[in-house]
């Protein structure tokens, strides 16, 4: 041992051994990846690389192909899990040099806006795809020019999602996004008169006739629809068939841009399951009742209302397959 460095018996330092063991277990890798990983494997890898394989690789980067690759392999879930391990090269590996890195992000964010669709929302693994989604469009990342077309398409998804928690925490993503980037998407909340839509029978500007936004379109083609466009789900959401979705709608309704605003977290609600958004109208309910009943006032329920586990589930079971109905 000398200065501090210790030496292998050949009088090698040891961290020179490090290294080539390094090199050694990342090109097994590499030619493992560069075989025909079949989509039933493909997940299973994916799930393992980003926390037990790329902190001990010489050079992460070099799995940005496989990632690519993942994603276009045409199974929705593979090309999730595809997109959480680039987000890892992006943010912590610095996928791409300080002149290309702007790039690399954009078509991050382009392929990930592809798979913001209501299918992805009745994955088995879903939960991982709104993390990954809200982490992306928290990040610093993010182009501020985005922020319009990817609130846009929450509120879009929400209206066609069944799951009360799914909407809900959809609506959370959206104001929560409008909220850090309202410059851009000021206009969506109160879009001016636009230049070719005549007058109305009130003389004001009259409706389009048509919503001008795509939702199947690419981001790139999202960008300039968005200017044309507004947040209309609002107003619809605001009429929702339960409590808690319409109440969050009502947010956008007052100034939300100021510091001391309120915040939504969208981790909050994705655990929220039919039945737990019908226990917590319940809950609701009850507490309605005692104030009515602190006034004097009678109660215009004619059942009285029980606390039944099994009641609640078939309750909850009711408004899934009602709602189901109508989305489809």
């Amino acid at each position: 041992e000398a200065e501090g460095v210790i030496y292998a018996p050949t009088g090698r330092p040891l961290g020179f051994f490090l290294r080539e063991y390094r090199k050694v277990y990342q090109n097994a890798w590499l030619q493992l990846l560069g075989l025909r990983v079949p989509l039933t494997h493909a997940a299973p890898v994916l799930q393992l690389l980003p926390g037990r394989v790329l902190p001990h690789l010489g050079q992460p980067l070099m799995l940005a192909d496989f990632y690519l690759r993942a994603f276009h392999s045409g199974s929705l879930e593979v090309s999730v899990l595809s997109l959480s391990g680039m987000l890892l090269l992006l943010t912590k590996h610095g996928l791409g040099d300080p002149e290309t890195v702007s790039n690399s992000a954009q078509a991050y964010y382009a392929q990930l806006y592809s798979l913001l669709k209501p299918e992805t929302f009745r994955l088995k693994k879903r939960a991982r795809f709104q993390r990954l989604l809200a982490a992306s469009l928290q990040s610093g990342l993010l182009p501020a020019r985005f922020a319009g077309a990817f609130a846009k398409k929450c509120m879009h998804v929400a209206v066609l999602a069944a799951e009360p928690g799914t909407v809900m925490w959809l609506v959370s993503v959206a104001y929560s996004l409008i909220q850090r980037h309202h410059s851009h998407c000021r206009a969506l909340l109160n879009r001016p008169p636009s230049e070719g839509a005549g007058e109305g029978a009130g003389g004001g500007a009259a409706p389009l006739a048509a919503d001008p936004f795509d939702p199947a379109a690419p981001l790139e083609a999202a960008l300039e629809q968005v200017g044309r466009t507004s947040l209309w789900e609002v107003q619809l959401l605001r009429r929702h068939h339960v409590n808690s979705i319409a109440t969050l709608a009502k947010l956008f309704l007052k100034p939300f841009f100021k510091p001391t605003s309120r915040k939504l977290d969208p981790e909050l609600f994705l655990d929220q399951s039919f039945e737990n958004t019908f226990q917590q109208a319940l809950k609701v309910a009850e507490r309605q009742a005692a104030r009515m009943k602190d006034r004097g006032e009678k109660c215009p329920v004619a059942f009285k209302v029980e606390d039944n586990p099994a009641s609640a589930k078939v309750f909850g079971w009711a408004a899934a397959l009602s709602t189901g109905e109508r989305g489809g």
